[in-house]
């Protein structure tokens, strides 16, 4: 038995006596309420890229915001002067090149939660410092747009979203603006430039003047979706307070809901209560979740075995088996669930492009399909 290695039960025991009890509980929120002035920042400054990204996502690619996991504003109210809102096609009505038509395979809900599965990768969950550049991150992004063009979704509408990830990582990395930023947090600048990279290798970067919270550039977005501000009086585009006001509501809104709350006059951390309530379910779930994932793995690596699979290729079995395995249950984590738009298949040819042999790859989803 290798050193270290835990039998299922081991590993259910050990979620049960640090997470599911409730002495566990209550080491883990001491951990928490030690480390919280931090988590409180990050919650600060992941709403605020958000804010800044759905900025760019509702008037350049015109996504309809109220669909979306954390209801935004319509935009095109809160600049001056106010943008043309371009609403969805209708058959028989709207007018040729005048609509905005979806892709009818996905909606703005499930693209809006990929970018932000992506923003995770290619940058840190706590700050716009690089995680993934270059070979990796267009690996990534190239495995993503063979999802996308399967949906029906343009290559040049891929490549804008991918383009305004980019441009706001940017913003958020190096400027900030006073209509919408957030102290202790934001990076302050007096220069009105920032940098960004370029989406065709993720590495080299390109200097782009900044006048404001929304601004296009000529060589950096989409003619025909872009909003360029000198079609208005004097080619400037001002922020409306109601912009501050709403993304200040939001994220004192998610610190009420993270951090301390009053009872009985004492503070309490407010997870500590959320966990209590949940005990008996974590106590059972979450320990009969590892058994079954843990159990599944161990009866996939004897079956590897036997066929003699070598080392490089069981790591992506196993991926498969495990990413097969959670396809069939929703992720509490909303961003993640935009991979309910893949099917079973989509997957298999995921791993198939990998080099993985496709009836290993059958035998694997038969062996889930009676674990699950």
């Amino acid at each position: 038995m290798p050193t270290g290695y835990k039998t299922p039960l081991e590993r259910k025991l050990r979620y049960v006596e640090e997470i599911a009890s409730r002495e566990g509980i209550d080491l883990s929120m001491l951990k928490w309420e030690y480390e919280l002035d931090e988590i409180l920042k990050n919650i600060s400054f992941n709403i605020n890229f958000n804010f800044l990204l759905n900025i760019y996502l509702n008037l350049d690619l015109h996504f309809d915001m109220p669909s979306l996991d954390f209801e935004m504003p319509d935009f095109t109210d809160l600049f001056s002067p106010p943008f043309e809102k371009i609403g969805k096609a209708q058959y028989g009505v709207s007018q040729y090149n005048l609509s905005i038509y979806d892709p009818e395979q996905v909606t703005s809900q499930s693209l809006h939660r990929l970018l932000w599965d992506l923003r995770y990768k290619l940058t840190d969950v706590d700050g716009a410092t690089i995680k993934l550049t270059s070979e990796a991150a267009k690996q990534w992004i190239e495995q993503l747009k063979q999802y996308l063009t399967e949906k029906g979704v343009a290559n040049f509408y891929q490549d804008a979203m991918f383009e305004i990830l980019a441009l706001v990582e940017g913003k958020m990395s190096s400027v900030s603006y006073w209509d919408i930023a957030v102290f202790d947090v934001s990076v302050w600048s007096e220069e009105d430039k920032f940098r960004t990279r370029y989406t065709d290798d993720w590495r080299s970067e390109k200097e782009l003047e900044t006048t404001g919270v929304f601004d296009n550039h000529f060589d950096f977005c989409r003619f025909d979706f872009a909003r360029f501000g000198d079609v208005y009086e004097g080619g400037t585009i001002k922020v409306s307070e109601e912009l501050g006001e709403d993304l200040a509501r939001r994220i004192d809104e998610f610190h009420k809901r993270s951090g301390w709350i009053e009872q009985y006059g004492q503070k309490t951390i407010y997870q500590r209560i959320f966990f209590y309530q949940k005990q008996d379910k974590m106590h059972w779930q979450g320990g009969h979740h590892q058994i079954r994932l843990q159990n599944l793995l161990n009866h996939i690596k004897r079956m590897l075995n036997e066929k003699g699979v070598i080392a490089q290729f069981r790591t992506a079995y196993l991926a498969f088996a495990q990413e097969l395995f959670y396809h069939y249950y929703e992720p509490h984590r909303k961003y993640k669930q935009w991979r309910k738009i893949l099917s079973q298949d989509e997957l298999k040819n995921k791993y198939k492009r990998m080099g993985c042999d496709v009836e290993i790859l059958d035998e694997i989803k038969e062996v889930v399909e009676k674990w699950r």
